[in-house]
C-alpha cells in the first residue's frame, strides 16, 4: 500500500459499500501518487523538530533526529502491507500501529524511556506528521469533481443506492473536515456545477424514468444547502480549534510554535476567512509576538486586528495597549477610556491607565483612580508595582509586588520574575551596604527570597521555547548571588546566560567582573578584550584598565587609557579616565604625568573630593606629608557636605 493509504486509513477515511470518500480517495490518490512520500517523508522531518522540545527533560531537543534512511525504507516496507488487516483496526489502533512502524525513525539521544512509554510519547508527534501531511495535498479541484461524477456513475443502481450513498456523504463530512473540506469550500460552486452533468449522465445511463431524475434532483437540492452549509460550518470549527490549540501552545510557554501555526492559519485562511476569524487570527499572533518581546510587531498586529472589529471591548483595549506599545500616550488613553464606557471594571483598561500616569501625579492619587474591588487583581498589581519601581519607591513597590504573586492563581513566572527583581534592586539601592559588602540580614533575606521566586520562574521556562527570551532572569538570579557572596552559583547563572545571549555586551561585562572577583584576571581580561568598542558598554576600556593594573601591566593599562580618552567620550566619562590614569601613573612611580594629569582637573574642579584625594597621594609620593594632610582634610569637609561620599 502506499503513504497515502496508510494515512487515509489512519483516519478512517476509507469508502465502504457507496460512499463519496471512495471518489474523494480515488481523486487524491490519482494526481499526488508521484509525491506524496516525498511529502510524508517533510512533513515527518518538519514535526519532529518543531516538536523536539517535547522531549527536553531526557535530552537536549537540539540533538534530536530522523533517521532520513530508516525512514525510506519504513516507506517502502508499507506498500506490500495488508491493507485490509489495516482497515479492520479501529481508529486508535491504527494510529498506534503507524506509530509502532515509526518509532526507530525518531532518534532521542540518550533517553531513559521504556519502549512503550517512548511509544506513548511520540505517538501525539505522529498525529501531527499525519496532519501536516494532509496540509500539503496538492488536491485538484476539477479532478476531485470528475472522480466524484465517476463515483456516482458506477455504483448508483436504483434509488436506494442513491438515498445510501447521500447518507453515506454526511456521515463522512466530520471524518474528512481537518484534510480536505477547507478546499472544497474554495471551490463548493464548481461541484454544484457538475452536478448538472451527472444528472445528463445518469439520464444516459440509467434512463429517463421519473423516479431516477427526482432522485439525482435531490443530489442537487443537498449539494445547494445541507452541504455546502455543513462544509462552511465545519470549516469554521476547525479553524477556531486551530487558534484554541495556538492558545494552548502560548500557555505552555511555545510562543514561537504558536506563531508558525497562526501565521499557516491566516496564509490559508486568509483569503475567504470571516472579519471574526481574521480579528482572532491576529490579536493570537500579536500574543506570541508580545511574549517573544516583539513589542513593534505586537503594536502593528493589534492595529491591523482592529480594522476587522472595532466595536467591542476586547478590541478597543487591545488598541489601547498598541499605543501604549508605541509610546503614544494620549491615544492609549482615550481607547482605555472607551473600554471602560463599555465595561466600568476592564482591568486591561486600567492597567494601561496606570501605565501612562504622569510623572508628577502622586502615587496614591493614581492608585486612587482604580475601583478597590480591582485592586487584588495580579495585573493590576503588577501596574501599580512596576510604576513605583519606575519613580524607585521601592517600598511601595515591594507592597504591591506582594499582592500581585499573593494573588495570581495562575503561577505565572514573569510576575514571580518581577517581583524578585523589585526585591533585588531595593536592596541594591542601599549603596553604603552594598559597596562595603556588609549587608544586613533582613537584606540578605531578601535576596535569598528573590532567588526563591527567580529559581521557580527559570525552572518553568528553562526547557521551553521563552529560555532564549528570558535570559535576565538569571542574569538577576546571579546577581542576587554574586552580592550574597555565592560566586559559584553567580558564574553558573551568567555563564548559562551567556550560553543564551553570546554577544550580550552587557552581560559580557558582567560576567567579566564576575570573574575579576572570583581571581581569575586572565579571564576577566579576555572577556572584556571582546566588548572595547561596544556602544552599549562604553566604560569597557576603564574597566579593563583597572583589569591590567591589577595584574601589574601598568604600561598596557596607561596605553589602554590614554587611546580611550583621544574618543569623544562624555566630561563624566572623561573625568572617570582620567582619575583612573592618575592612580595607575602613581601606582607605575610616574608622579610628575600624574601630577601633570591632575592640575588642569584641580584649577577647574579645586572642590571635587576625588580630586583632592588624588592630590593628597601624589603629594604623599613626592615626600610632602603635611601638604598631603591639608588636602585629604579639605576633601573629608567638602565630603561631609556630598551625598555621594557620605
Amino acid at each position: 500500500m502506499t503513504i497515502l493509504n496508510l494515512v487515509l486509513n489512519a483516519y478512517n477515511i476509507v469508502g465502504t459499500g457507496f460512499s463519496i470518500i471512495g471518489g474523494i480517495n480515488h481523486a487524491i490518490k490519482h494526481f499526488c501518487q508521484t509525491t506524496a512520500e516525498e511529502l510524508f517523508k517533510k512533513s515527518f522531518v518538519k514535526i519532529v523538530k518543531r516538536y523536539a522540545s517535547d522531549f527536553a527533560d531526557q535530552t537536549d531537543p537540539k540533538t534530536i533526529e530522523v533517521d532520513s534512511n530508516l525512514l525510506d525504507k519504513v516507506i517502502t516496507s508499507l506498500k506490500d502491507d495488508d491493507i485490509v488487516q489495516l482497515t479492520r483496526l479501529n481508529e486508535s489502533e491504527k494510529i498506534a500501529k503507524i506509530t509502532t512502524l515509526f518509532r526507530n525513525c525518531i532518534i532521542v539521544p540518550n533517553h531513559q524511556l521504556p519502549n512503550m512509554d517512548f511509544e506513548y510519547r511520540i505517538r501525539p508527534i505522529i498525529e501531527r506528521v499525519i496532519i501536516d501531511f494532509y496540509a500539503q495535498l496538492p488536491l485538484n479541484q476539477g479532478a476531485f469533481n470528475q472522480s466524484v461524477l465517476e463515483y456516482f456513475q458506477d455504483n448508483i443502481k436504483d434509488q436506494d443506492d442513491t438515498g445510501t450513498m447521500l447518507t453515506e456523504l454526511s456521515s463522512k463530512i466530520d471524518f474528512v473536515r481537518n484534510e480536505i473540506t477547507q478546499r472544497l469550500s474554495e471551490d463548493i460552486q464548481a461541484i454544484k456545477e457538475d452536478t448538472e452533468k451527472i444528472k445528463d449522465d445518469n439520464k444516459e445511463i440509467k434512463g429517463t424514468t421519473r423516479a431516477t431524475l427526482d432522485l439525482v434532483s435531490q443530489v442537487k437540492s443537498l449539494f445547494d444547502v445541507n452541504f455546502s452549509d455543513l462544509i462552511k460550518t465545519e470549516v469554521a470549527k476547525e479553524h477556531h480549534a486551530e487558534i484554541d490549540n495556538a492558545r494552548n501552545l502560548l500557555k505552555n510557554h511555545k510562543p514561537t510554535t504558536a506563531l508558525e501555526l497562526l501565521e499557516t492559519l491566516k496564509k490559508r485562511t486568509w483569503k475567504d476567512a470571516s472579519d471574526d476569524l481574521k480579528f482572532s487570527i491576529l490579536t493570537n499572533m500579536a500574543a506570541a509576538q508580545f511574549t517573544l518581546n516583539n513589542e513593534q510587531e505586537t503594536a502593528e498586529l493589534l492595529h491591523e486586528a482592529f480594522k476587522y472589529d472595532s466595536k467591542n471591548e476586547k478590541a478597543l483595549s487591545n488598541r489601547a495597549l498598541a499605543y501604549l506599545l508605541e509610546e503614544e500616550n494620549q491615544k492609549a488613553a482615550d481607547y482605555a477610556k472607551q473600554t471602560l464606557k463599555m465595561n466600568d471594571t476592564n482591568t486591561d483598561a486600567y492597567v494601561i491607565l496606570v501605565g501612562i500616569s504622569a510623572k508628577e501625579e502622586p502615587l496614591d492619587e493614581v492608585i486612587a483612580k482604580v475601583p478597590d474591588s480591582l485592586h487584588g487583581s495580579p495585573q493590576i498589581a503588577y501596574a501599580i508595582s512596576e510604576l513605583a519601581k519606575r519613580r524607585e519607591n521601592y517600598e511601595a513597590a515591594k507592597r504591591w509586588g506582594e499582592i500581585m504573586v499573593s494573588q495570581d492563581q495562575g503561577n505565572a513566572p514573569d510576575f514571580k520574575a518581577v517581583f524578585a527583581t523589585i526585591l533585588i534592586k531595593q536592596v541594591l539601592e542601599d549603596n553604603l551596604a552594598v559597596g562595603t559588602s556588609q549587608l544586613y540580614k533582613a537584606q540578605k533575606e531578601q535576596l535569598q527570597r528573590a532567588i526563591e521566586f527567580l529559581t521557580e520562574a527559570w525552572n518553568t521556562v528553562s526547557n521551553t521555547e521563552l529560555k532564549d527570551y528570558r535570559a535576565d532572569w538569571i542574569i538577576s538570579r546571579g546577581i542576587a548571588h554574586f552580592h550574597l557572596g555565592e560566586l559559584t552559583q553567580a558564574t553558573e547563572d551568567l555563564d548559562t546566560a551567556l550560553e543564551i545571549g553570546k554577544s550580550d555586551p552587557t552581560l559580557i561585562k558582567n560576567r567579566a567582573l564576575l570573574a575579576f572577583e572570583c581571581g581569575d584576571i586572565p579571564k576577566a581580561v579576555e572577556l572584556l578584550e571582546k566588548i572595547q568598542s561596544a556602544l552599549e558598554v562604553p566604560e569597557a576600556p576603564m574597566i579593563l584598565a583597572n583589569f591590567l593594573l591589577a595584574d601589574k601591566r601598568l604600561d598596557e593599562a596607561i596605553t589602554k587609557l590614554n587611546d580611550f580618552l583621544q574618543t569623544d567620550l562624555s566630561p563624566e566619562l572623561q573625568d572617570k579616565a582620567k582619575c583612573l590614569l592618575i592612580k595607575i601613573y602613581i601606582a607605575a612611580e610616574r608622579i610628575k604625568e600624574a601630577e601633570q594629569t591632575l592640575t588642569p582637573m584641580l584649577e577647574s574642579s579645586p572642590t571635587s573630593v576625588l580630586n583632592l584625594i588624588n592630590a593628597a597621594l601624589i603629594l604623599s609620593k613626592m615626600g610632602k606629608g603635611d601638604e598631603a594632610i591639608s588636602r585629604l582634610k579639605e576633601a573629608y569637609n567638602y565630603a561631609l557636605d556630598s551625598e555621594d561620599f557620605l
